[in-house]
């Protein structure tokens, strides 16, 4: 008879064996389970081998103060944003840009100076996102400094002109120098996706002294000498910089959100006309509100809806789609590529958008994808059984998720743009990502997305208005066209 050491021993060995066995088993399902899920998402995901442009290694190292900032700021971009795993999108002289932005930023002595120097190597990425949000998010003491001129002007044809009573007073020069040479600095700084981009950009960081003094212009302490030409007669005037407020939060919709009076509201023009102003998208109670008085407005008859646009930003585009959800329409769907990267997997669960089960899976992708393509571009999911026609009012200023259901409602051809086009491109990339350079503490947006127009034979750069108008008077325009209509 075994002594009770031994059949203590033998039960261990037992124990041990068994649990062997169902870590085994469970490291086969696993591993097998990973399988199917990477054979049945073969067309979707972007392998690690799929085309992308070269790019040679970064061999800079030991870099401090902001070529540090620089050296974390490159190797950022190139494991996030999705240009480095798309095939032609990347500019070919990268490399060069990008080794002259590390050398730029080792060398930089002012805050100023590097930011300059970001703008150029950020240029890289064709983002309109990035310029677009300011990359170093916003352009107060966190971001360029020096103020901003307190003029209210608009760029026309080239041209950079005073608005106000008169229409005729042109800004010729602006510290001493032409105002088309600080549209040249602008241009070589901060990346445009279409001509309306270009001119807003020229509209807007004209303003800034940084830009004014990179150009070569004076900057007179807080003030800077503008020349203006009023039908003929030549003047100057001293105008004065101010200096934005600086965010003190990181960059979020919901804050900027909290800055707006409403979310959305609606009011019913000629009892048959459902008008919707949408300020931003963020889903809140006030969507979903608004979208049960759509959906009633349905039922008792009304076919006609106006969305304003203009100025809005953009955010959650599960706002827009709810809204029109509501109305019975099934939107076409936008061509959606996701970059895998350690940075968005910490943004999302920060967020509570994946679970534990889900991060470990998309941990697994990695060693075999860079991202993935979540939806392809398609026309085909577009329905409008209600018949509803939607008139969409843009500006310049309507901005990513705005600027989508702009082209959903286009593009899915139940309705009409009415306005001015906006300087956001249909497919671009988005949905950005924050990190905290390491040396000045500047916060990043860099972007994780592309997304590409449902129509593919349409305008990928910009979306032009089916009735272009004076955005100031595009609602009145809109009502026109709708009291016209059959329905």
């Amino acid at each position: 008879m075994e002594s009770r050491p031994k059949q203590e021993n033998k039960k261990r060995r037992k124990v041990l064996k068994r649990i062997i066995i169902v870590i085994s088993a469970l490291a086969i399902l696993t591993v097998a389970a990973l399988a199917l899920l990477l054979w049945l998402s073969r067309d979707y995901l972007v392998w690690n081998n799929s085309p992308r442009p070269e790019i040679a290694p970064i061999t800079v190292s030991g870099m401090t103060g902001y070529g540090a900032d620089a050296l974390y700021l490159v190797k950022m971009a190139e494991q996030v944003h999705p240009i480095f795993i798309m095939d032609g999108h990347l500019p070919s002289n990268y490399d060069i840009v990008r080794d002259e932005f590390l050398n730029a930023a080792q060398n930089a002595t002012s805050r100023q100076e590097f930011i300059l120097a970001a703008y150029r190597y950020i240029m890289t990425l064709q983002d309109g996102h990035i310029s677009g949000f300011n990359l170093f998010g916003g352009l107060g003491s966190n971001g360029i400094t020096s103020g901003l001129i307190a003029v209210d002007w608009e760029v026309r044809k080239e041209r950079l002109w005073i608005v106000g009573d008169s229409t005729d007073i042109e800004v010729i020069e602006i510290g001493g120098i032409p105002t088309a040479q600080i549209f040249d600095v602008v241009d070589a700084h901060i990346f445009a996706e279409n001509e309306v981009y270009r001119l807003w950009n020229h509209a807007l960081y004209t303003r800034y002294g940084t830009m004014i003094e990179a150009a070569g212009g004076e900057i007179l302490g807080d003030r800077a000498v503008l020349t203006l030409n009023e039908n003929g007669e030549i003047t100057t005037m001293e105008a004065m910089l101010e200096m934005p407020e600086a965010r003190t939060e990181p960059f979020s919709i919901s804050a900027i959100a909290a800055t707006y009076d409403f979310i959305v509201r609606h009011e019913i023009f000629d009892d048959d006309i459902f008008f919707i102003d949408l300020q931003i998208f963020y889903l809140d109670d006030s969507i979903e509100e608004t979208a049960q008085y759509i959906e009633q407005a349905i039922e008792n008859g009304i076919r006609k809806f106006i969305i304003d646009l203009r100025g809005n930003i953009g955010g959650d585009s599960r706002a827009g789609s709810r809204l029109l959800e509501a109305m019975g329409v099934s939107v076409p769907t936008s061509g959606v590529l996701r970059r895998f990267s350690p940075l968005m997997m910490e943004v999302a669960r920060e967020h509570d958008i994946l679970s534990p089960f889900e991060s470990a899976m998309l941990s697994m992708f990695f060693i075999f994808a860079d991202g993935m393509l979540a939806s392809r571009s398609d026309i085909g999911t577009s329905a409008n059984p209600n018949d509803v026609f939607v008139a969409i009012l843009t500006d310049n200023n309507t901005y990513s998720s705005a600027m989508m259901m702009a082209y959903w409602v286009q593009d899915g051809n139940f309705g009409n743009v009415i306005g001015s086009p906006s300087r956001n491109a249909p497919s671009s990339f988005g949905e950005m990502l924050p990190f905290t350079l390491p040396y000045s503490g500047l916060e990043v947006l860099i972007s994780a997305t592309h997304f590409s127009r449902p129509d593919t034979t349409a305008n990928q750069s910009i979306v032009y208005p089916d009735i272009v108008a004076d955005p100031n008077n595009a609602l009145d325009v809109a009502l026109e066209h709708l009291r016209n209509r059959a329905n």
